[in-house]
């Protein structure tokens, strides 16, 4: 019995020690002679030439490296500079993966298939820290060299990597629900058939089971099936424009951001950077609100703190409404209970929603200050000549 429970928990238990040892901690990498904010800055500005996407915080700095990883950057004081420290981390779909492998503990082989992910993610941002974020630091205390338009040209290339991580985290999101939606999809064509066949099953008159079965079966999958399909199809018309529109404009900015990052002049479609980054900046404000709004699909983890709370709080209430009349102290016990649990699930929704509100605000200002400041960049250097 107990070969069984170390086989069932064991490589769960394995795979949260790897995520608490690898991913919480703090690790050095190095130090650097200017203060902490202004280390970040540098730090954020180099990382976008090398058409990295950085998320920049008051305290730190979250890049992507790749499309299960990300970085967190912290800067803290030292002495007359900065120490770099990194924490290793990864994508809201790397997450997900392994959120479920870890809690199928049913399972025990998926829950040893989590190793080796967690693992590979691990060594997969060590060496990107080591490849790309080490090597920058003697040159974050370096004086920038070159006149006005070389300033001109690297807000514009902040400008559009910026642009560039909004359209592409708000496409990823918004696919992200267009697979849930599908998901629903699968689950709701599913119930059909069983409906359809318990029904069929039930009012049929063929004495023989086998064939009573099969025949029940195959009818409700002719109904199951057609349903499924349109449902599917309404889905898909659904997100398939709003997706197109994200996913060409993701492409736009990162082709001009190419182009403007290569060590050579580079040809591009579009007719101005300037021009582009003032298009791109009428569709923020509907890039930020995807990241606000599909908010189960960018933190499911909170999505899935969110669902337990609300998931107990229902049963647990129910079952002291019975037992309040037999056992008045175990049913007031229960719906108190499940009256907490369901003001805990509002508390937290609220708390979490309110966040992301101050979080979009926070990036549509951000993002209003960078375009303003090349533009009175660009026309006190039009001013000039």
């Amino acid at each position: 019995m107990l070969d069984f429970l170390l086989l069932m928990v064991g490589p769960a238990v394995v795979a949260v020690v790897l995520l608490a040892a690898f991913f919480l901690p703090k690790f050095r990498v190095g130090r650097t002679a200017v203060p902490p904010a202004e280390a970040l800055r540098a730090l954020a500005r180099a990382l976008r030439f090398a058409r990295f996407m950085v998320t920049e915080t008051p305290d730190h700095l979250k890049v992507r490296v790749g499309s299960w990883t990300m970085v967190e950057v912290f800067a803290t004081p030292w002495d007359r500079g900065a120490q770099l420290s990194c924490r290793p981390g990864a994508t809201t779909g790397a997450w997900v993966v392994i959120i479920l492998l870890v809690m199928w503990l049913g399972v025990p082989l998926s829950s040893l298939a989590a190793i080796p992910v967690i693992v590979a993610i691990f060594l997969l941002d060590r060496r990107f820290v080591r490849r790309q974020i080490a090597p920058l630091l003697p040159s974050l205390s370096a004086p920038t060299a070159g006149g006005e338009a070389d300033e001109i040209r690297s807000a514009l290339v902040q400008g559009i990597s910026e642009g560039h991580r909004l359209a592409t985290e708000a496409y990823e999101i918004e696919r992200s629900a267009y697979h849930d939606g599908q998901l629903v999809v699968v689950l709701v064509a599913i119930v059909v058939w069983a409906l359809a066949f318990i029904a069929l099953f039930t009012a049929s008159v063929e004495s023989d089971f086998g064939r009573r079965a099969s025949q029940s079966a195959a009818v409700s999958l002719a109904a199951a099936v057609p349903s499924g399909a349109i449902l599917g199809y309404l889905v898909h018309r659904a997100f398939r424009e709003k997706l197109r529109d994200l996913r060409a404009w993701s492409v736009r900015l990162y082709a001009q951001l190419e182009a403007e990052t290569a060590d050579r002049p580079a040809a591009s479609k579009e007719s101005s950077a300037f021009e582009l980054l003032a298009d791109a900046s009428r569709h923020v404000p509907d890039w930020v609100a995807v990241r606000r709004d599909r908010f189960f699909q960018r933190e499911p983890g909170a999505a899935i703190v969110l669902f337990v709370l609300g998931f107990w709080a229902i049963p647990t209430f129910t079952a002291g409404i019975v037992l309040v009349w037999t056992s008045p102290l175990w049913g007031g016990i229960l719906l108190l209970a499940g009256v907490g649990l369901a003001a805990a699930a509002l508390l937290f929704y609220r708390r979490w929603r309110r966040a992301l509100q101050e979080e979009a605000d926070q990036e549509l200002a951000s993002w209003s200050r960078r375009l303003e400041g090349l533009r009175d960049r660009a026309d006190g250097f039009l001013r000039e000549l």
